[in-house]
């Protein structure tokens, strides 16, 4: 059973107690109605994106908290450098496609390999999370939330990352995908690997461009070969009829 007693690390902040006796209660009555919203929306994913260095790990460990991964003295590496003390304690996904703004960050500007693991939807209604409807960096995000804890929570926080009709409108942003694609849905417990349905390595710009070539060059090379197996065939075709025409 779950722990979901108030990480040490976060009880100096007077919000998070009365918040996690909410997120789990919260979550737990609106778990059908948030299974329905996803149906009618259309989210058949959650995404999650990493150092491909880490897959073995996820593979081994699933997705587990930055602060659990230490303790456990477990290999990993990073994806970004925040060192706020409440981002050591949960794992935190995004809807239907990954954080674009800060994927773009990781393999154009920083060149990293990254790994993006595609999660069934059914995390939604089978783990307890709040969500987030912005980047969950932003140092607003403690006094937003002790403002009014319950708007982050259960299917009214879920619903609270596809808002702003105007906006999504204007950018036609696909039903399925959050308003802001820094939002996120932000889980208390281990995401197993069970859950995992599918990854996609995205390599480094220049490493693209490479790969790109070398499938170039071997696509040159089939057709090549195609190109001389017909000029076989069509050798192999006139010698026969050349010996069958001898013969008569």
């Amino acid at each position: 059973m779950a722990d979901y007693s108030v990480p040490s690390s976060l009880v100096e902040e007077p919000f998070w107690p009365e918040m996690f006796l909410s997120i789990k209660s919260t979550w737990q009555n609106d778990r059908h109605l948030i299974r329905q919203y996803c149906l009618e929306r259309n989210i058949q994913w959650l995404c999650h994106f990493t150092p491909a260095t880490n897959l073995i790990s996820l593979s081994d460990n699933g997705i587990r908290s930055r602060r659990l991964l230490a303790q456990q003295s477990l290999p990993h590496q990073r994806i970004d450098g925040s060192t706020k003390l409440y981002f050591e304690d949960f794992n935190y996904l995004s809807i239907s496609s990954p954080n674009t703004k800060m994927l773009y960050t990781k393999v154009i500007e920083e060149r990293v390999w990254v790994a993006i693991v595609f999660l069934d939807v059914k995390l939604l209604w089978q783990l307890p999370f709040f969500s987030i409807p912005m980047n969950s960096a932003k140092w607003q995000i403690p006094q937003l939330i002790s403002l009014n804890h319950a708007k982050f929570l259960g299917l009214t926080g879920l619903r609270a990352l596809f808002g702003n009709p105007q906006v999504r409108e204007k950018c036609k942003v696909p039903t399925s995908e959050p308003t802001d694609v820094q939002s996120e849905v932000i889980f208390l417990d281990t995401i197993p690997s069970s859950y995992f349905r599918h990854v996609h390595c995205v390599p480094p710009l220049e490493e693209q461009k490479l790969i790109a070539r070398e499938i170039g060059q071997f696509m040159n090379l089939c057709d090549e070969l195609e190109q001389r197996s017909l000029e076989m065939s069509s050798i192999a075709e006139k010698l026969a009829r050349s010996i069958l025409s001898e013969s008569a």
